[in-house]
C-alpha cells in the first residue's frame, strides 16, 4: 500500500511506483492512496492503472492529511496474505519482494522487518547517507526509540484483525507507526529478515507527508 500526496511534479511518485512494478517478483497488488493531490498525481496513478492491472487506487477528493486512514482503506481492499508499505518518496530494491516472499515462505512470521537506507542533510546542507533497521535489535528497544522503518515492515494479514491497525487520531499522527510497532511487540515476535528493502528520500525533500 502506497500513500501519496503531491509528489508527481518532483518525479518521486513515478519512480516510487516503477520501483514496485519492476520487481523480480510479480504476484502482488499495489494499492495507491491519493490524498487529494492537485499536482497531477492522481492522473499519473490513473495512467499507471491502465498500463498495469496490479495497480489499484483509493482516491480522496479532498486532502485528509492522515495516512493511517488511507492505509486502513487500502487494508480493506487488500487480498494478499502479507502486507507491506511503500511511499511516494521511496524506492524498493529490485529484488525486495522476491526475497521477502522467500523469507515468509520459510519462516511464516506474523510480523517481520528488513532495513532501509535513507538520505538526510547535515547542518551545512551536505547530503549524507545512513541505514534504519539494520542489524539484530531487541524489540524491547521500541519502548525507547523507533528502529523499525515503515518501508521495511512485513505484516501477515491476520495481524490487523488481531490487534487492530494504525491509530488515526491526531494526537499520534506523527508517531502512528511507532505506536503500532510497540503494540505489536507486546503480542508478537518481530522477526529480523536482514533484507535490504529500499531507500527513503523524504528527509531531503521539502514536502514530506
Amino acid at each position: 500500500m502506497m500513500p501519496a500526496y503531491r509528489r508527481f511534479a518532483s518525479g518521486h511518485l513515478t519512480r516510487a511506483i516503477q520501483s514496485v512494478l519492476n520487481q523480480t517478483y510479480n504476484e502482488f497488488e499495489l494499492i495507491m492512496i491519493d490524498d487529494g493531490s492537485v499536482d497531477g498525481s492522481f492522473d499519473e496513478i490513473q495512467r499507471m492503472m491502465k498500463l498495469d492491472l496490479r495497480v489499484h487506487c483509493v482516491h480522496h477528493p479532498r486532502n485528509v492529511g492522515l495516512p493511517a486512514i488511507g492505509c486502513y482503506e487500502a487494508l480493506l481492499r487488500s487480498r494478499g496474505e502479507y502486507l507491506m508499505f511503500c511511499f511516494d518518496d521511496t524506492e524498493y530494491q529490485k529484488d525486495a519482494l522476491e526475497r521477502v516472499d522467500q523469507y515468509v515462505s520459510e519462516h511464516k512470521p506474523k510480523i517481520a522487518f528488513g532495513y532501509i537506507d535513507y538520505q538526510y542533510q547535515n547542518s551545512d546542507g551536505t547530503i549524507l547517507h545512513s541505514f534504519l533497521g539494520k542489524g539484530e535489535i531487541s524489540q524491547a528497544h521500541l519502548k525507547m526509540t523507533n528502529f523499525l522503518p515503515n518501508l521495511g515492515a512485513i505484516l501477515h494479514h491476520d495481524v490487523p484483525n488481531e490487534i487492530g491497525f494504525l491509530d488515526p487520531h491526531l494526537a499520534v499522527a506523527r508517531m502512528t507507526d511507532w505506536d503500532y510497532w510497540k503494540r505489536a511487540a507486546n503480542v508478537y515476535e518481530l522477526h529480523y529478515t536482514g533484507i535490504h528493502i529500499g531507500t527513503e528520500f523524504g528527509l531531503v525533500t521539502n514536502n514530506s507527508l
